[in-house]
C-alpha cells in the first residue's frame, strides 16, 4: 500500500476523528500498510543530521533525535498528507533512535502541536494522560499513535528502536482553528 493510501486510512479511522474532536488520543496496533524504512537510511539521515548545525539532538544513553526526518525516502509524503489533512498548520518529522531501555527521552511533557507517532523499530511504551482515561500500552513496530495537542505523555523505549514523530505547527492562533 503506498503512503498515501496507508494515510488516508489512518485520517479516516472514526476512532481518530473523534479523539481529534474530543481532544484525545488513537492508537492503530500493529503493521498499517506501509514498509519501514530501512536501517540504512534512518542511520543516514541521523549521520547527515549530526553535519549539520542544530539539526541533531543527542539524548542521554545512546538516545538520539534527527530533525527533518521527511529527507528520508517515503516520511516526506506521509508528512505532506498529514500537512493537507491540517489546514494552517506545518508538519515536521523527527526521528528518534535509541540504543536500549536507559536511552533518554523527554520524561513526561506536553507538547503544543498534535502529534503522530510512527514505531518502525523495536517498542516503546506509552502513557497518554487524558480526563476521560488515560492510555497506558506498548506500540510495536508499524503501530501508530495520535496524541492530542497539550496532553502529557511519557515515552520509554523498550530496547534499540527507531521512530518517526509527525507534528503540526500552528500558523494561525489554535483557538481560531476548524477541525472539520
Amino acid at each position: 500500500m503506498a503512503p498515501t493510501t496507508m494515510i488516508q486510512h489512518l485520517l479516516c479511522d472514526p476512532g481518530y476523528r473523534s479523539a481529534r474532536l474530543r481532544g484525545g488520543w488513537h492508537v492503530w496496533a500493529g503493521p498499517q500498510g506501509v514498509e519501514p524504512p530501512p536501517w540504512e537510511l534512518l542511520l543516514e539521515n541521523l549521520a547527515l543530521s549530526s553535519q549539520r548545525q542544530g539539526e541533531l539532538r543527542v539524548l542521554a544513553n545512546l538516545g538520539f533525535v534527527g530533525y527533518h526526518a521527511q529527507r528520508i525516502a517515503g516520511v516526506g509524503d506521509i508528512r505532506r498528507e498529514l500537512s493537507a489533512e491540517c489546514p494552517d498548520t506545518e508538519t515536521s518529522a523527527h526521528l528518534f533512535l535509541s540504543m536500549g531501555v536507559q536511552s533518554g527521552g523527554y520524561g513526561r511533557h506536553k507538547d503544543d502541536n498534535d502529534l503522530w507517532f510512527w514505531q518502525l523499530y523495536g517498542s516503546t511504551d506509552w502513557r497518554v494522560e487524558h480526563p476521560e482515561g488515560d492510555y497506558v500500552g506498548t506500540l510495536g513496530p508499524g503501530s501508530w499513535i495520535y496524541v492530542h495537542r497539550e496532553l502529557y505523555h511519557t515515552v520509554r523505549p523498550r530496547g534499540a528502536r527507531a521512530a518517526i514523530s509527525f507534528a503540526n505547527h500552528y500558523l494561525i492562533p489554535k483557538n481560531t482553528i476548524k477541525l472539520f
